[in-house]
């Protein structure tokens, strides 16, 4: 057994036990541990399970230690820096965008409608405008004023910076406004009142058995007395330029134009399109069908697969097809909810189902409490759907979902963030509201 001077006083001492001198324990030499290299000897004070114990806590403590300043953080576990945040996983269906700071009054930009603006319109006719890109904040551009003629009809269409319902037109322009009257031709009384747009821009309007065409300031162009005589029904749209006539005897067509009167099918018509129908059929076995027509002629352009259950008056809302600018996608309500189809020429498919738009924490009701809208963009690669409230079984239901999705259904998403900022507008609660795109921003009108 070795014997070495002790390193604290010098006396001669064996290598296990303290020093008969000073009592000072001595150092053994590991090979390969602690913050040496590897090979090199590391001095650890032995002493007994107590001090290898304490010896133990002091190689942790280093270790986590080094742990920190390894990862930057204070000991808790590994940090995320504040300028790299975690990244997010895209989703679909009821996802909710967050919003970074700096945009418009709370909502994103609302992907395929960065170039338009929603317009809320109000029955005293207060106009709101949400611009989609979503950097720019909503404004109110117009006030109330009873005078508008907007009674129970809101509007339905924004034509060179005109807003047109049933009743009357009002310019976002420069305040003017224009009423529904009687005058010639007209021959008789007015009802109903109906507007249809034209694609030569310009507004279709019965007036007891005439027709008459409006520039969208209301000043008359043409006229046309009343084509339909002897086959009953009422007149249910325009396509293009042609008046679309549904009866017991079968659906006509009308040229105003030409002049001509066709017959190019029979059946309900659902939908009315720039160029197609969307017809439902049923045979006497009572199996139904719908079928894509084309307005010129009748031709069968596309036929729905069959067994369709449509939407009935049990739905949460009432809801009216809607053909895309294109005509090739056709919005309708089953009775799983609201589906896209395919109604190019020899389509047909479903697209896919855009899924139930329910009442915001409300059960089914037993019977409709609002009105669902889609607006399609001017190129026909997105839509947006709006459930707008009523007065109804559930009091105050604001403006109760919207949902944003492409032609192709490749994404849906929920747009609770635009929701909020619709519900809370300058329109009351409690008042139905009409929802209509735009291609421009309006200055405030003076009053």
């Amino acid at each position: 057994m070795s014997r070495s001077p002790c390193p604290s006083c010098g006396t001669v001492r064996g290598p296990v036990g303290p020093c008969p001198g000073c009592g000072a324990l001595p150092e053994l030499e590991i090979e390969g541990t602690g913050a040496a290299g590897p090979g090199e000897p590391v001095r650890v004070t032995a002493g007994g399970r107590r001090r290898r114990v304490a010896v133990l806590v002091v190689i942790a403590v280093v270790a986590m230690v080094g742990i920190g300043l390894v990862t930057g953080g204070d000991g808790d576990g590994p940090q995320v820096a504040e300028d790299e945040p975690e990244p997010s996983t895209p989703t679909t269906g009821s996802s909710v965008p967050s919003t970074p700071p700096g945009t418009g009054d709370g909502y994103e930009a609302v992907e395929g409608f960065e170039d338009q603006v929603l317009l809320q319109v109000a029955p005293d006719g207060t106009v709101v405008q949400f611009p989609l890109d979503g950097e720019t904040g909503t404004q109110v551009i117009r006030t109330g004023d009873p005078d508008d003629g907007w009674t129970e009809e809101l509007p339905r269409v924004l034509m060179e910076d005109v807003l047109i319902s049933r009743f009357a037109g009002v310019s976002l322009s420069d305040g003017s406004v224009w009423g529904s009257s009687l005058g010639p031709p007209h021959d008789g009384l007015p009802g109903p009142f109906e507007t249809w747009t034209t694609t030569d821009d310009t507004v279709i309007m019965p007036s007891g058995r005439s027709f008459t065409e409006l520039d969208p300031r209301g000043e008359q162009i043409a006229a046309w007395g009343f084509p339909f005589d002897g086959v009953g029904g009422s007149t249910v749209g325009v396509a293009g330029r042609r008046l679309i006539h549904e009866s017991p005897h079968g659906i006509y067509s009308f040229d105003l134009d030409s002049r001509e009167l066709t017959r190019i099918g029979h059946g309900r018509v659902m939908a009315v399109g720039s160029s197609r129908l969307a017809v439902e059929t049923c045979g006497r076995s009572f199996d139904c069908r719908v079928e894509i027509l084309a307005a010129s002629d009748g031709a069968v352009m596309a036929t729905l697969p069959s067994g369709l259950e449509l939407a009935g008056d049990d739905s949460t809302y009432a809801f009216e097809p809607v053909f895309s600018p294109d005509g090739s996608r056709l919005a309708l309500a089953t009775r799983g909810g609201l589906a896209v189809f395919d109604t190019a020429t020899g389509g047909g498919r479903v697209v896919g189902d855009v899924g139930a738009v329910r009442s915001a924490g409300v059960a089914r009701p037993t019977r409709r409490v609002g009105t669902l809208t889609v607006l399609w963009n001017p190129d026909s690669t997105h839509a947006m759907a709006v459930a707008h409230h009523h007065l109804g079984l559930v009091d105050e239901l604001g403006v109760a979902a919207v949902l944003t999705f492409d032609r192709d259904l490749t994404s849906v998403h929920r747009r609770d963030d635009l929701r909020r900022a619709l519900d809370g507008s300058a329109a009351p609660r409690g008042v139905r509201v009409a929802h209509v795109l735009g291609d421009r921003r309006y200055e405030p009108l003076s009053r």
